[in-house]
């Protein structure tokens, strides 16, 4: 049995990806100041591994979860919109 190919004329463009915002605070409250990081927030946390203080990531104090497997923060992100200047 042959195959039969259909010809409709119309130009193959390939699928673009919608591009997501990895700060999960821009994609809830939208941007913040233009120059701001989360470098310089406020609300920015350290935290450190209890067995290995070398090991360390950022959390945003104000999503709820902060103790868990919850979304870290680069500290070159964006700030949002709730973005506070560090005391």
């Amino acid at each position: 049995m042959e195959q039969i190919e259909f010809d409709l004329g119309l130009p193959e463009e390939p699928r673009q990806r919608k591009q997501i915002e990895p700060n999960i605070m821009c994609r809830k409250y939208g941007y913040g100041p233009e120059d701001a990081t989360c470098k310089t927030c406020y609300y920015l946390e350290k935290k450190q591994h209890e067995r290995n203080p070398k090991k360390h990531w950022y959390k945003c104090s104000l999503l709820r979860n902060r103790n868990g497997c919850g979304p870290d923060i680069r500290l070159k992100y964006r700030a949002c919109k709730k973005y506070a200047e560090s005391r």
